[in-house]
């Protein structure tokens, strides 16, 4: 079955640290997690919610994955709302249980990302350093066009903060230009580290 879960930045970030192979533990404050069977909910939390909010490092994640079938139905769906607003309730203590059935990797579909939006630190060992979310895609730019070792070797080390900023730069129409986005995409598949999906060029 196909499940949708809207995530804030730093959430994200530690899936990407799984490789999307799981969702990180819940903290004591958050005893359920509730996947979305409806895109539409899921896009409207990540939307109204995590990119509003501090806490999520504005920005929400629209994440998809599959589960395995036998598996989800031993729970039941709940509907909080409308139609769309249906989930499941996992119980914090059987997350582990619910990542192992994850099927695929947890991949993103969307993202929408608020004024305030700065990304992820960088590591510090590339061109990156402190600058900001809105001007790394000139730098990857001039690398492609410069020196395409430094471009590939800073797409290896940077692949986190790469991925989340895939559709800010492209959202935002920052400096966007479709080869430099083509081309990160490209460098991020050949290493086995693109989880970003359907991101049209």
């Amino acid at each position: 079955m196909k499940l949708y879960r809207p995530v804030g930045l730093y959430e994200m970030e530690k899936i990407l640290e799984s490789y999307g192979k799981e969702f990180p533990p819940r903290f004591p404050e958050q005893p359920i997690l509730y996947p979305v069977l409806n895109i539409s909910y899921a896009r409207q939390i990540a939307k109204e919610w995590n990119q509003n909010d501090p806490s999520s490092g504005f920005a929400g994640f629209v994440t998809e994955f599959e589960i395995d079938d036998d598996y989800i139905k031993s729970y039941e769906t709940h509907c909080v709302g409308c139609d769309i607003h249906q989930e499941y309730w996992i119980p914090a203590e059987r997350l582990h249980e619910f990542n192992k059935n994850i099927t695929n990797k947890i991949t993103i579909i969307e993202a929408f990302y608020g004024k305030q939006y700065t990304g992820i630190k960088p590591s510090g060992v590339t061109g990156f350093k402190e600058i900001s979310a809105s001007n790394q895609i000139d730098i990857l730019k001039n690398l492609m066009s410069y020196n395409a070792m430094d471009f590939s070797e800073t797409i290896f080390v940077e692949w986190k903060l790469i991925n989340l900023n895939l559709f800010y730069w492209q959202n935002n129409n920052l400096k966007y230009n479709p080869n430099v986005i083509k081309s990160i995409c490209s460098c991020l598949k050949n290493n086995n580290k693109l989880f970003v999906d359907d991101i049209s060029l």
